[in-house]
């Protein structure tokens, strides 16, 4: 929104604080849409803007005599009238981004794991709590781009032909490219890092060498120092959670407080009884389809108890 835009809302959340909440969170979801800016002509937006605040202004201008009846309508009319104005604001911004913005975003909430099938065929399996965006139309001889913020397995498509087109899966601080293969990358605040499955991937960051990574190696890329650390692992420990299924090889009980944060939206608390650092080793795959599940799972495993008060989870001894 405009300057002249911001000012309006700001005017008609202080005449009508009661409703700040709802202005916050329709902003925020649009924000969290993550659209290409577009726009509507702006002199069309001031014009009408322009109308509906006369029309607000004449509606509420006081008139002689008025009764507490009368003014109560005219209260209630104006709430109408600013309920319709978000309304439909919210609504033309939506439509008009998702019919001219050239890029498809999709999203999960948390709790929820969606399978993606992108303009090349390729699949994606897309964690809670995350989101991918892409060109609606990818052209067959430029860079097939996706933009990842959370966790995603990609299985890409090679592209046949004597100058295969690349696969490249962007995040903030890094980009791995591709031409055919299966991987798992992870984008969260603290923790970040790409698990190959199959085929052959190569990382880039600004300020270190271009990192290759073999089938069942994983490279862990540090904000602090900007670089990948590479080890060797079981690929199918990294990826077991989209055939939700969880297996635990030398985990700590931390991890399993990040996945519960980062995964369901939960805030953890743990005691100063509990040894984070912990780990265990399961037997073969264990089923998890829900938070209730993984959470039944840590309390027999890492042999804690858990209490759940809302979106707050205590673990003690």
């Amino acid at each position: 929104m405009g300057q002249k835009h911001e000012i309006f809302w700001e005017q008609w959340t202080t005449n009508h604080p009661n409703k700040t909440q709802l202005i916050r969170e329709a902003r925020l979801y649009l924000q969290r849409l993550s659209f290409e800016k577009q726009s509507a002509p702006e002199q069309e937006v001031e014009a009408e803007l322009a109308n509906v605040w006369t029309s607000i202004n004449q509606t509420t201008k006081p008139k002689g005599n008025t009764r507490k009846k009368e003014a109560a309508f005219f209260s209630f009319r104006v709430m109408r009238i600013a309920a319709s104005i978000l309304f439909l604001i919210v609504a033309v911004g939506l439509g008009w981004q998702l019919f001219s913005s050239p890029y498809q975003v999709y999203a999960t909430h948390f709790g929820e794991t969606k399978t993606i099938t992108l303009p090349d065929q390729s699949e994606v399996i897309l964690q809670a709590n995350s989101t991918l965006k892409v060109l609606k139309k990818w052209e067959d001889n430029l860079p097939r781009i996706a933009e990842l913020t959370g966790e995603a397995f990609f299985s890409v498509r090679r592209k046949p032909g004597p100058n295969p087109v690349k696969f490249v899966v962007q995040t903030k601080q890094f980009e791995v490219e591709v031409l055919g293969t299966q991987f798992n990358v992870l984008d969260r605040l603290d923790h970040k890092r790409v698990v190959l499955v199959e085929g052959k991937v190569r990382l880039k960051s600004e300020n270190e060498p271009a990192l290759n990574l073999a089938p069942n190696e994983m490279a862990i890329y540090s904000s602090q120092s900007q670089s990948f650390e590479k080890t060797q692992v079981q690929a199918s420990d990294f990826t077991a959670w989209t055939e939700s299924k969880l297996i635990l090889n030398q985990t700590p009980l931390s991890e399993i407080g990040r996945i519960l944060t980062d995964n369901y939206g939960l805030e953890i608390r743990f005691s100063e009884q509990i040894d984070q650092t912990q780990t265990r080793t399961s037997v073969g795959a264990i089923p998890v389809s829900s938070q209730a599940d993984l959470i039944k799972y840590i309390e027999a495993s890492y042999e804690v108890n858990i209490q759940q008060e809302g979106n707050i989870i205590q673990i003690r001894k």
